[in-house]
């Protein structure tokens, strides 16, 4: 096939094209130009190769086309950049777990660096971003896997990034080594517990005294699935502290000898925890955890009332509880019911107050926030704009903000910044490696 026998753009797919990648993108992917097709094509498509680095020809294979974007397959390195190393993982291409595999640790933490100071660069903030800490590679503790389960076939690992496959993840270089030890002895011995056809996700917690398992099996009934009660003795036997069976949104929990416990650390001499609810919300990593409480609690220090919106089930929450009476605030109650218990059981719930309210849609009013000293806002990837309205208002002196998302950071700090706000540090955090993600803790302060 010729460029110009190219009638759509969907005539593409599963074609070969050679490529020059001028460039990497927010997603870690290598960028090229499309003056290989069409004029009509080439002005407003690019391509997007995972695994491609920036200066490298190769040769890609089209695999689909979103919005503009032509996603490919890297099939061929013909001119390897001087950056490029040996993949560390066979399974790089296929699993969509990791963004580089192919270049060393203090090439990626340049590369999270930069790609923080680019995106925040309108805000002139470069000066007031502090030192990256990383966590080490291999402690993830957090995973969610995807199962296939027929008569014939039994397939447990992750989706892969190309196909409809799921990809054996057995010598993963993310998990820790316990979920990998897990991860291992389901797939040996699940199916053999599975008595109808299904499809279904794994959602592993790794807490201290073994796993919460939770399985999401969406509108199927788990007692017509599993051979419920020969599970629940194999479950036990892998020191799992909890397994949750999920149907649409009700959850049926079956509580083991252990308790879901998630040690936050110490603070004036006292250990720390939270009780996540099944499934729920964790730092991947227990570093990364940490460092994040440790400037939160930096950013809020005398602060004596302090609002914890997007609060979760209390990572920030209960070390802030030590020192000063706190206004959480989350959507989900079941997160809400673990951070009361773990109050309670810490002895610290009387002087605190807990709301469950979906701050996306329902902020909390500047009225309330008036007498906070300073607040705390923990927001999902889509940010928190709609209640930093509210937060402006407030004339509250000290805003901590905690973010997964540098798109959305950039767009709320910029809010912040022009409305009486300025930014007194910004502390990045990889709990990622290996991967294009970053969380970052930033304090504002009222401008005097």
């Amino acid at each position: 096939m010729t460029i110009m026998s190219y009638q759509s753009i969907n005539d593409v797919i599963n074609q070969l094209f050679e490529l020059e990648i001028h460039s990497l993108g927010m997603n870690g992917d290598g960028i090229a130009l499309s003056h290989v097709l069409p004029e009509r094509f080439s002005n407003e498509y690019r391509f997007y190769v995972p695994g491609a680095l920036e200066g490298e020809r190769v040769l890609a294979k089209v695999h689909k086309i979103i919005q503009k974007k032509i996603f490919c397959r890297l099939m061929k390195v013909i001119a390897p950049s001087k950056d490029r190393e040996q993949e560390d993982c066979n399974k790089f291409l296929d699993c969509g777990g990791c963004n580089f595999r192919n270049v060393n640790s203090n090439w990626i933490n340049k590369w999270k660096i930069q790609q923080l100071i680019t995106k925040t660069e309108p805000l002139k903030i470069k000066d007031k971003i502090l030192p990256l800490s990383s966590s080490e590679k291999s402690k993830r503790r957090r995973v969610v896997f995807s199962v296939q389960a027929n008569n014939r076939n039994f397939y447990l690992g992750f989706n892969s990034r190309f196909t409809q496959k799921i990809i054996d993840i057995r010598s993963c270089k993310t998990m820790n080594s316990k979920l990998t030890e897990l991860y291992l002895k389901l797939k040996l011995n699940l199916n053999q517990f599975i008595i109808k056809k299904s499809n279904f996700k794994i959602k592993v917690n790794y807490l201290d005294n073994g796993a919460d398992i939770l399985f999401d099996i969406k509108k199927q009934n788990y007692k017509e699935i599993f051979n419920f009660d020969q599970l629940i003795q194999f479950l036990i036997s892998l020191n799992t502290v909890r397994v949750s069976f999920k149907t649409n949104d009700r959850i049926q929990i079956v509580q083991f000898n252990g308790k879901n416990q998630n040690t936050l650390g110490k603070l004036s001499g006292k250990i720390l925890y939270s009780l996540p609810p099944p499934g729920g919300f964790l730092q991947p990593t227990k570093e990364g955890e940490r460092e994040i409480i440790k400037f939160v609690i930096k950013a809020i220090h005398g602060s004596k009332k302090v609002a914890d919106l997007f609060c979760g089930s209390g990572t920030l929450s209960i070390p802030i509880s030590q020192s000063a009476e706190i206004f959480c605030v989350d959507s989900n109650q079941s997160a809400l019911s673990g951070l009361k218990e773990a109050l309670k059981q810490q002895k610290s719930l009387n002087k605190n107050k807990i709301i469950n309210q979906d701050l996306l849609s329902l902020p909390i009013s500047h009225k309330i926030l008036k007498d906070i000293d300073a607040i705390v806002l923990n927001p999902p990837s889509k940010g928190a704009k709609t209640q930093l309205k509210e937060v402006i208002l407030s004339n509250v002196t000290n805003i901590v903000y905690v973010s997964c998302n540098l798109n959305t950071f950039a767009r709320d700090a910029k809010f912040l910044l022009e409305n009486g706000y300025s930014l007194e540090w910004l502390k990045p955090i990889d709990q990622f490696p290996n991967t294009m993600h970053l969380e970052i803790v930033s304090k504002f302060i009222e401008k005097k």
